[in-house]
Parts: structure tokens; sequence; C-alpha cells
């Protein structure tokens, strides 16, 4: 007895090629790109050097006020962004304020919004803060600041005998205040930022336990925030998603991002994109 042969890849079994009962593609959805900036889609020229990019290849992509360069892009993240820019609507997602965000210079459309200082200001199309995000954000943040400033000057008073190099400062943009920012003028965030952390932070968070619960401590290579729990990029793109999911049921959602700052956002997405030799892959992967 002679055997049935066996269907051609991507037809079931009976159906003829060019079958008038074969499925049909889907019609494209409405995809978004959450979109995080430094790390992931340029990074500084010491990075990259660190990484071994070559230097040749790299464009500028972001400008400090002087309009000296200091965020640089690759091969691979340019093509990334060519990539992106072909099907999704891109949202730039950042915990840089809107100075420093007018300062980056990237190859996408205009977006619909931008989100800002880890979640805490959403400006629309037109540059203008959204309003009822920017109430919301002042009642969720009010019960904390007082905290924050007390633990601010704290850190400056221990520093000005322990480490001199450190200094904290309270970071707000457009009339409110957001978190806790400390960073080393010297750039030894490596030795200096874990000895204020056993000398003094790790006793503050002890010593005000009701404060732990509505606020976190996060560190990277170049800083340390103290911030609100309120405030989370995450929170925002909820937000949007809400409106978004409201005129498009049927929606893909995606993110990049490279920070542990980052996962809430990622977290509510159906893909999340994170860059080589990003802090949050690091952590995945269980690297040390």
């Amino acid at each position: 007895m002679s055997r049935a042969p066996l269907p051609r890849n991507g037809l079931r079994a009976g159906m003829a090629e060019g079958s008038e009962t074969r499925t049909s593609t889907p019609e494209a959805i409405k995809t978004l790109l959450f979109l995080d900036l430094d790390d992931t889609v340029f990074q500084s020229q010491a990075k990259c050097r660190h990484h071994g990019m070559a230097e040749h290849t790299l464009e500028p992509a972001a400008f400090l006020e002087s309009g000296e360069a200091h965020g640089f892009s690759t091969l691979a993240q340019r093509q990334f962004l060519r990539l992106m820019t072909q099907g999704a609507e891109i949202i730039p997602t950042t915990a840089r304020n809107a100075a420093s965000y007018q300062r980056v210079r990237l190859a996408i459309a205009p977006p619909p919004w931008v989100i800002l200082n880890h979640g805490g200001v959403l400006l629309d199309g037109h540059g203008q803060p959204h309003p009822l995000w920017a109430e919301r954000m002042a009642a969720s943040l009010a019960p904390w600041l007082p905290a924050l400033h007390a633990l601010k000057d704290e850190i400056n008073a221990w520093a000005t005998c322990e480490a001199p190099s450190l200094y904290a400062r309270i970071i707000g943009d457009l009339g409110q205040e957001f978190y806790l920012l400390v960073k080393d003028r010297e750039k030894r965030h490596s030795s200096t930022l874990p000895k204020l952390r056993e000398a003094l932070l790790d006793a503050w968070f002890a010593a005000h336990g009701s404060q732990r619960e509505g606020l976190f401590l996060h560190q990277n290579a170049n800083n340390l925030t103290v911030m609100p729990t309120s405030l989370d990029k995450g929170h925002a793109v909820a937000f949007l998603l809400e409106d978004y999911r409201a005129r498009h049921p049927e929606l893909l959602v995606l993110g990049a991002g490279d920070s542990r700052s980052d996962a809430g956002f990622l977290r509510l997405c159906d893909y999340a994109l994170i860059p080589r030799h990003a802090q949050l892959l690091l952590d995945l992967a269980g690297a040390p």
C-alpha cells in the first residue's frame, strides 16, 4: 500500500497550493514602541570604548547645553530605529527632563507623546504637559517631598566630612519636584556610593520604616536615586495604554530599555527588547 504524501510546508493536509480556503494574512494592527533612550539607543563615548564599539561608526545623538556631543549611537542602534520606524509608533520613555530631551537627535517621526522624568511628566505632540497626569503626579508626590529634602540635607552633611566629592540634590522639572539624586563630581561612584549606602542610607531606611513603603532606592553605574514609588515609567505607560486600548482594542505593545528602572514599563509590553550589555539583561542572565 502506498503512503499518502506528507503536506507541504505551510499547507494543511488536503489543501492545494493556491486554494481558495487558504488562511489569509491578517491585517496589521496598531503597534507602539515605548523607547528608553540613554544606554538603549545611544550611550557615552566612554561606554562605547568600554564595549569595543568601532568609533568610526559612531554618530552624535545627544548633546550638552554647550552643544558638545555626549551621547553616540552605533550602526546597530541606528538600524534598530530604522526597523522600528517602519511599523511602530515610537513613544520616548526616558529619565531625561524636558530641556535635555530637546537636545536628543534621533531619526524618528515626531512622537505623539513623550514620557519624561521617570514617568513624572507626560508631554503631548505639541510639547504640552497632560493636565490630568500632572495633577495626579503632584498629588502622589507631595507626601514624600519633605522626607526627600530632609534626606538630601543628611547626605550632604555626611558627604562634607566623609566623601566630599558626593552631592545630593532634588530633581524637578516644569515646576514639579520629583526625586533625590546623588552623584560623585569625581566619578568615583563605584566606591563612594556603596560607602554612602552602608554608612547612612541603610540605617535611614531602617529608622523610617513607613517611608520605606513609599520610597525606593535605585543605583546604577553613574548615580543613586531615592524616588517615591508613585514615580515610575510604568505608571505613565499604563495611563497611555488605557487610552490607546480604548481606541485600538487590538494593539501590539513593544518596550525597549536597559535599566532596572525600566522593568516596570517593560512588564506592560507584549515584547520587551533589552540591549546587549544592559544592566537589566545582566540581572536576567545572572551575570556578576
